[in-house]
């Protein structure tokens, strides 16, 4: 009886196997994404019954079956590493606002009327002349 169980499991997994040979069949960041906006609409859908919510859960739904069973697999890595490097992007602006609400108190920040690059200096040393280390324009900023 299990010996059956188990060859009839070992015989679906190669038919799985086989039906996924050569497929991107990856379930990376960009496809849990779609997954976890998907599942909110079908929620928000469940409270607002809005027929547009449903119909774009299912697109995103279907996005990632495309993406899942696709063979074109370096335009699927491409889109992931778009995908990845765009929060990489958005994680390092909120690391860089946590940082500046933590040390508040102790710094202040400004930015180069030049380059607009972000800059800080400690509180309480009045006007200061500061260089910007991007660009190396120079200027007046009271602190």
């Amino acid at each position: 009886m299990n010996s059956r169980w188990l060859q009839l499991l070992v015989r679906w997994n190669l038919k799985f196997q086989t039906v996924l040979r050569g497929r991107y069949a990856r379930f990376d960041q960009l496809n849990r994404l779609l997954l976890i906006v998907s599942m909110i609409l079908l929620i928000g859908n469940l409270f607002f019954k809005i027929t547009s919510l449903r119909w774009i859960s299912l697109l995103l739904l279907l996005l990632i079956y495309y993406r899942f069973f696709s063979k074109r697999i370096h335009p699927r890595l491409n889109e992931n590493k778009k995908y990845l490097a765009y929060q990489q992007k958005i994680m390092k602006k909120r690391q860089f606002y946590q940082q500046r609400l933590k040390y508040r108190k102790d710094y202040r920040y400004f930015t180069c009327p030049h380059c607009r690059q972000k800059l800080r200096a400690p509180r309480g040393k009045g006007t200061i002349n500061v260089t910007c280390s991007n660009c190396q324009e120079k200027f007046l900023k009271k602190v």
